[in-house]
């Protein structure tokens, strides 16, 4: 199943382990990161869920092939989320990341980071500069290594840069990546499958979930067939 995407404006530029101190995007294929933010202690945990930036990455370098949806990461029986969890208050965030930083600036698409978005968002305000693009890389390897991630979600955004990141914990929030163009410039894209966005979800169970949810068009026309299929089966019935 491939993914695809529903382009948006470009933006000038202005100018399963727990988390292990490490920096994300060094590799130039940074790891996909699941980050819970209590913000009543203002503290945070994150979590490598085995998939990476080109897990994702149908664009630009290090493309890939394709990603099977729905996919599962159970972080239940893992003992560095249970010791959060155990003083975790009711104020609890989460937020998704995987990165490239090690590309040209000049290069298309070979700098890029694929984040969670919300979905409340208006789509024309989730632009993000190259400059800024940049910086929200650098910013997370640093944040990573100083295990310092509530610092670097305190303004709800990759460091304050592009969509809002962060959502309580149990809500569905979309994937959004951003890349960077020769001209200065970057691409954003929201991720969907057959034009079905795709969402995520974390619960207080420990579950995280990345599946397709069709979109409000493909629900009316799904519940209209099945009122169709319904009044041919009615029809059938009644000439008997």
């Amino acid at each position: 199943m491939k993914f695809q995407y529903k382009a948006l404006v470009a933006a000038l530029a202005l100018s399963v382990s727990s988390f292990a101190g490490a920096a994300t995007t060094a590799s130039g294929d940074g790891s996909f990161w699941l980050t819970l933010i209590d913000r009543d202690t203002s503290t945070a945990v994150s979590f490598e869920t085995g998939l990476t930036y080109s897990t994702f990455n149908t664009i630009g370098q290090g493309a890939a092939a394709s990603f099977t949806l729905p996919f599962t990461f159970d972080l239940s029986a893992d003992s560095a989320f249970q010791s959060f969890m155990s003083t975790a208050s009711s104020n609890l965030f989460y937020a998704l990341y995987a990165g490239d930083n090690l590309g040209t600036q000049t290069s298309a698409g070979s700098r890029g980071m694929i984040i969670s978005y919300d979905l409340r968002e208006d789509q024309s305000v989730v632009t993000m500069s190259r400059t800024q693009l940049v910086t929200s890389n650098s910013a997370i390897d640093l944040a990573l290594a100083n295990n310092n991630m509530a610092d670097y979600y305190s303004a709800d955004k990759a460091a304050g840069n592009g969509a809002t990141t962060i959502r309580e914990v149990g809500e569905a929030m979309g994937l959004i990546q951003y890349t960077n163009r020769s001209n200065n410039a970057t691409d954003n894209y929201i991720f969907a499958d057959n034009n079905n966005p795709i969402t995520v979800n974390f619960t207080r169970a420990g579950v995280l979930s990345i599946s397709a949810v069709p979109e409000a068009e493909s629900y009316a026309m799904f519940m209209a067939g099945l009122g169709l299929m319904g009044a041919v089966v009615r029809r059938r019935k009644a000439a008997k």
